[in-house]
């Protein structure tokens, strides 16, 4: 699902189009954008209503795209949805066909391993060049398990708010499945969207009624999160064994009743330090 990201879904279409036929690839725009049909071409696109921001707009987005995957599980043997600015990959030392892995599992509901990539301008100073890869050109990641999100499923689903947690009683963590976040890969870029965000979001009147924190952040708290990105240490390859980040999720994980539904929620945690991304990473996408 795709409002105004010009600069992910490219990488998104992209990167699918290698794995998946396009017939099999759903792009759902929240509005009307002829610019995102375009770069979306090929895929199978949907015009949803953008109804005016409300502090239930999130969560209410988020009961509709859990009914949409649901149904698509009627008709396709497994569905994977993620965020346009994340991407879902195998671990090169596991094998490069993402979707047949994918589809060769046996778990209804499934959860990767979670990376967000970390722009830092003192060790990566180029700017972004789209005709590039992205990890060829970004090289440091952090863990956050907040990413690992139970993205995969082969049955109806229910997801809340962010998709962090899903309403099942029984989620696999798979860690040979890695899901990139891409939300810092370029910090210039990061900056212009969180102006754009903040601008394009407010409701009549003035009202702030965005329901997302990180769109409501002022040019102040973006220099903050900048500079706490900039002061994480290095701490070299990224570790190899990630039976720790596994242990974690599975050892904190704990069934909550909502509104008579049962999820299964865990302690997200994310690594203080950032981590060099092994070569073999570097031509996925």
């Amino acid at each position: 699902m795709v409002y105004d990201d010009y600069e992910f879904l490219p990488i998104w279409v992209k990167y699918w189009s290698q794995h998946v036929d396009g017939k099999c690839m759903y792009v759902i725009i929240h509005g009307s954008n002829r610019r995102l049909r375009r770069m979306a071409r090929g895929c199978n696109v949907i015009e949803m209503r953008r109804p005016p921001p409300t502090p239930h707009m999130e969560s209410e987005r988020w009961h509709m795209l859990g009914h949409f995957v649901s149904a698509l599980t009627v008709m396709h043997d497994s569905v994977l949805y993620t965020d346009v600015d994340e991407i879902l990959t195998l671990d090169p030392n596991v094998g490069m066909n993402v979707s047949e892995y994918i589809l060769n599992s046996n778990a209804d509901v499934t959860a990767p391993y979670g990376l967000e990539v970390i722009h830092r301008e003192d060790q990566e100073p180029l700017g972004f060049d789209p005709d590039k890869g992205v990890l060829e050109q970004r090289g440091l990641v952090r863990v956050n398990a907040s990413f690992g999100k139970p993205s995969m499923v082969k049955a109806p689903i229910a997801w809340r708010r962010g998709g962090h947690f899903a309403f099942s009683e029984d989620i696999f963590v798979d860690t040979n499945l890695i899901a990139f976040h891409l939300r810092f890969f370029d910090i210039p870029l990061f900056r212009s969207r969180a102006v754009r965000r903040r601008q394009t979001t407010k409701a009549p009147k003035g009202k702030n009624n965005t329901p997302s924190r990180a769109w409501r952040a002022s040019d102040q708290g973006i220099e903050d999160l900048v500079a706490s990105l900039n002061a994480m240490p290095i701490a070299g390859s990224l570790p190899e064994d990630r039976s720790s980040y596994r242990a974690k999720i599975e050892q904190s994980k704990h069934l909550i009743t909502e509104n008579g539904a049962t999820f299964t929620k865990h302690k997200t945690h994310a690594s203080a330090e950032l981590f060099q991304l092994p070569e073999r990473f570097k031509s996925l996408f």
